[in-house]
């Protein structure tokens, strides 16, 4: 009678795919935070509002559309750092820059 449980055995596949999930999801997750961390619910609700009703000028509009423009940016890159293992995700150099003006809106609403 053996001492090994066979059934707990992880193949180097399943080990290589659990890892590739947990690489993703963690990536996912930092890529959320970076964009949370400046665009959070309150605020997005706001100037979604605030764009609704006709209340931003027309700079605030172009800084809106560049907030939109770096989000769609960021789920990119997202896409791209989560295909590589190898990717660095938590430096700042592998995220596209947040735009001045953006953060300028957004501490606005």
């Amino acid at each position: 009678m053996s001492n090994i449980d066979y059934t707990r055995l992880v193949t180097a596949e399943e080990h290589r795919d659990l890892a590739a999930a947990a690489h993703h999801a963690a990536v996912k997750t930092e890529c959320s935070r970076r964009i949370r961390s400046v665009l959070d619910a309150h605020t997005v609700a706001n100037l979604q509002g605030a764009a609704i009703a006709g209340f931003l000028e027309a700079e605030e509009m172009a800084q809106l559309r560049a907030g939109q423009a770096w989000i769609v940016d960021m789920l990119h890159a997202s896409r791209m750092l989560a295909q590589d293992p190898e990717a660095d995700f938590t430096a700042d150099a592998s995220w596209p820059p947040l735009p001045e003006a953006v953060v300028a809106l957004a501490a606005a609403y």
